[in-house]
């Protein structure tokens, strides 16, 4: 009788770990394994089994309750939760996405890692919104942009002992109300550790004075150290904090230096520019050459440095380009084989200059030291 009982066991645990799959399924135990199961259970003597208790049975987990930046342990993973940022589409090589169901998407910036000591699969998880305690979205297979970064691994889902923590990204499509309202709003991430589902509930609003002040000190942290992707990261935290001591103006300046730095013509980019421009001081003709020739430059349109040179012509890298330039009254002019460009020059930060054909933004010249 108890050899049935013990057979439908294993029965009900298979059962249970298929209807646990969602979108991406769990790993069944194989044939083989369910066989050694079966066989270990007959093994066991009566007595052995009677003996067996309930507190022998690992409880789930409760939800660990933290605030982004902090790391919350999950079994054998850490996960961090590094920004939140709302967006209305995001896009790949080929494509844009924009929320069907929704108005926005959540974008979550998020980090996990290996902290066991033997080599993991990248674990299988589920990270959702809760809104207003009880409103849960999920994420969409076709809103999700996750990427990899695992230290040169040659299988991206190994994660071995020490390595490099892996970076991802989500979207979560949300509604209108979720954007614009200030009700509690927490990111979920719940994890399968054989023994039942135990997750970690990051808190997004509102902050004590306390978290405030840890974020504040995290976005001065990114800006000083002064590359375009921290002061990207800065701008998502200061639009959290809100009016919190100086975090609007810290934000603007963010915001400006993380374009300035990372021009590629886009909309937000020249709408920015554009906002902000009788701040930009303008480059006179008689500046525009001392500043240039002799430097070489980060083009916003090439690949290769680009070099003034004193003849009028520029280098890239070590090639001589066809390219021609001079100053004319208060303009640079470029000369590409029959097309005349004649640009405004005006500094948008410290090495940074922008060129602007017709009043448009058109490209950016930054320094290389």
């Amino acid at each position: 009788m108890k050899r049935m009982l013990f057979l439908l066991m294993v029965l009900m645990l298979g059962l249970s770990l298929c209807a646990c799959s969602g979108e991406t399924p769990f790993q069944n135990p194989s044939s083989s394994e369910t066989s050694d199961l079966i066989s270990t259970l007959e093994s066991e003597s009566e007595s052995e089994l009677e003996t067996k208790t309930e507190t022998e049975i690992q409880e789930v987990p409760e939800e660990t309750q933290i605030y982004l930046n902090e790391r919350a342990t999950i079994g054998d993973f850490e996960f961090e939760i590094t920004n939140v940022r709302y967006v209305t589409q995001y896009s790949t090589s080929s494509t844009i996405y924009r929320p069907k169901n929704g108005s926005h998407f959540i974008q979550v910036d998020y980090i996990v890692k290996n902290i066991s000591k033997s080599t993991k699969n990248s674990p299988l998880y589920c990270l959702t919104a809760d809104y207003d305690d009880g409103y849960i979205f999920n994420i969409q297979r076709s809103y999700r942009n996750v990427s990899l970064y695992n230290g040169g691994v040659e299988n991206p889902c190994e994660m071995p002992p020490l390595s490099k923590e892996i970076d991802c990204r989500a979207y979560i499509p949300v509604p209108q109300e979720v954007y614009e309202s200030e009700k509690p709003l927490f990111i979920k991430i719940g994890l399968s550790d054989g023994d039942g589902v135990a997750s970690a509930v990051f808190n997004l609003r509102p902050m004590d004075e306390i978290q405030q002040e840890a974020f504040y000190n995290k976005a001065t942290d990114y800006i000083n150290n002064a590359t375009y992707y921290d002061y990207y990261l800065a701008t998502t935290v200061f639009e959290i904090l809100g009016d919190y001591k100086d975090s609007v103006a810290l934000n603007e300046k963010a915001r400006l230096y993380y374009h300035a730095l990372s021009y590629n013509g886009s909309i937000e980019a020249d709408t920015l520019f554009l906002e902000r421009l009788d701040t930009f001081p303008v480059i006179n003709g008689d500046e525009i050459s001392s500043i240039f020739v002799g430097n070489t430059w980060d083009h916003s349109s090439y690949v290769d440095h680009l070099t003034f040179n004193q003849d009028g012509s520029f280098s890239f890298g070590e090639r001589k380009s066809s390219l021609r330039w001079y100053v004319e009254g208060n303009n640079l002019i470029i000369k590409d084989g029959g097309n005349t460009h004649i640009y405004e020059v005006r500094s948008l930060i410290d090495g940074v200059y922008l060129l602007l054909e017709d009043g448009v933004p058109e490209k950016t010249l930054m320094k290389v030291e």
